[in-house]
């Protein structure tokens, strides 16, 4: 079962047209569920932490920050901040400072159009 809905979604468009444009939000797809099953199965923790995670690589899933606080839930908000900063450590440890400042040196810098299929800012 797991390989037939791996291979749905390495053949659907909308992983085709991620890899084109260079993104690899297709990859996130299996924590996102992970993170879904956690909450069907009230694992608030273990949510957050997937969700923190998922949100310091991609900021346009804190969307789920709103949820978390919508449904008022401690254990949800407090997952999702450790796992934003476990995530942010672990890019601190792998690069450095100096790889953090340059991502800021180069996003001050972008004046190129952004792509009509991409909704990043």
């Amino acid at each position: 079962r797991g390989v037939l809905i791996a291979s749905l979604i390495l053949c659907s468009q909308a992983t085709f047209a991620a890899l084109q444009l260079g993104q690899l939000s297709w990859l996130l797809t299996l924590a996102v569920t992970l993170a879904w099953r956690a909450d069907r199965a009230d694992a608030r923790w273990r949510a957050g932490l997937l969700l923190g995670c998922l949100m310091a690589a991609k900021p346009f899933l804190g969307v789920f920050g709103v949820y978390a606080l919508w449904r008022r839930s401690s254990a949800l908000l407090g997952g999702m901040a450790i796992g934003m900063l476990a995530f942010a450590a672990a890019g601190l440890a792998a690069g450095g400072p100096l790889a953090y400042w340059s991502w800021i040196f180069v996003l001050g810098r972008v004046n190129w159009p952004a792509h009509l299929a991409n909704g990043s800012l």
